[in-house]
C-alpha cells in the first residue's frame, strides 16, 4: 500500500486544481460517457472526493475496478470491485467499501479533462482526471 500511496500522491499533484464549489458543468450523456471511461484500454482517473480523500482508480472495459486512496488522517486502502452503465450513470459496487462508497454518479465535464460527479440527487460526490 505504501508503494501505491507515493504514486497515488504523485499522480494527485496534477489535479489539485480542481475546485469542489465549482458548479456541475456539462453534464455527459451514456455515450459521452462510454466514450470517455469504457474505451478498449479502460481508464485511470485522478480524483479527490469531497471530503478530501485522494484517490486513483483504473475502469477497465471487462467491468472490474480497482481503487486506492488517501484519506486527510493518513490512512490508505485499496480496493476491487465492480462497474456498469445505467443509462447516463456510472454505477460501482465495492468489495471492502461496500454501499458507503458505491452506488450510481452522474459525471460532469467541468473544465479542461476535469470532471466532476454528483448523486442522483445532485450532492457532488468529488471531482477527477484522467490520466490514461
Amino acid at each position: 500500500i505504501a508503494i501505491v500511496c507515493v504514486l497515488l500522491l504523485a499522480a494527485w499533484c496534477g489535479t489539485a486544481t480542481l475546485a469542489q464549489d465549482k458548479p456541475a458543468g456539462t453534464p455527459l450523456s451514456a455515450d459521452e460517457l462510454k466514450a470517455l471511461l469504457v474505451s478498449e484500454s479502460g481508464a485511470i482517473l485522478d480524483g479527490k472526493k469531497s471530503n478530501g480523500m485522494l484517490y486513483s482508480m483504473v475502469v477497465p472495459p471487462h467491468g472490474t475496478a480497482y481503487l486506492v486512496w488517501l484519506q486527510t488522517d493518513g490512512q490508505a486502502g485499496q480496493d476491487t470491485g465492480t462497474w456498469r452503465m445505467e443509462g447516463d450513470l456510472m454505477c460501482f459496487q465495492w468489495k471492502a467499501l461496500g454501499a458507503r462508497a458505491g452506488g450510481c454518479r452522474k459525471h460532469f465535464k467541468v473544465g479542461e479533462n476535469a470532471y466532476q460527479t454528483r448523486t442522483t440527487s445532485g450532492w457532488v460526490v468529488g471531482t477527477y482526471r484522467l490520466r490514461r
